[in-house]
C-alpha cells in the first residue's frame, strides 16, 4: 500500500533550508496534493502479484493455443507431403513410360536405317 506524505516533515525540511514559513507551508501542501492525485494510480504489491498471476495464466493459454495450431500445421504439412510424393511418383511413372517408348522407337528407327543402308550397299554392289 502506498504511504502518505509526511507534510510536517516536508514543511520542516523546506523551512530549514531558509524559506519563510508561508512558502514552506505552500510547497509542502503542493507536494502532498500532488502525491494524493497520483496515489490512486500507484500499484500495490498485491496488484503486482495479481497481475503476474493473470499474465502467467494468459501466457499458458497462448502457449496451449500455439501448440494446438502447430499440431494442425504439422498435420497439414504431412498430408501435403504425402500428396506431393504421390504426384512425384505418378510423374516418375509417366516419365519412365515415355523413356521406354522413346527407346523402342529409337531402336526401331535404327533397325530401319540399318536395313535401308544395307539395301543401298547391296544395290551398289550389284551395280558394280
Amino acid at each position: 500500500m502506498a504511504t502518505a506524505i509526511d507534510t510536517l516533515a516536508t514543511y520542516d525540511a523546506i523551512a530549514a533550508s531558509g524559506l519563510d514559513a508561508k512558502a514552506a507551508r505552500a510547497i509542502s501542501k503542493a507536494i502532498a496534493d500532488s502525491a494524493a492525485v497520483y496515489r490512486a494510480d500507484l500499484a500495490t504489491k498485491a496488484d503486482l502479484t495479481e497481475l503476474g498471476s493473470s499474465t502467467r495464466t494468459d501466457l499458458a493459454k497462448v502457449e496451449t493455443s500455439l501448440r494446438t495450431d502447430l499440431a494442425k500445421v504439422e498435420t497439414s504439412l504431412a498430408k501435403l507431403e504425402a500428396k506431393l510424393e504421390a504426384k512425384i511418383d505418378s510423374g516418375n511413372a509417366v516419365l519412365r513410360e515415355l523413356i521406354a517408348t522413346t527407346q523402342n522407337k529409337t531402336l526401331i528407327w535404327m533397325f530401319g536405317m540399318l536395313v535401308t543402308f544395307s539395301g543401298i550397299i547391296i544395290g551398289f554392289i550389284k551395280l558394280i
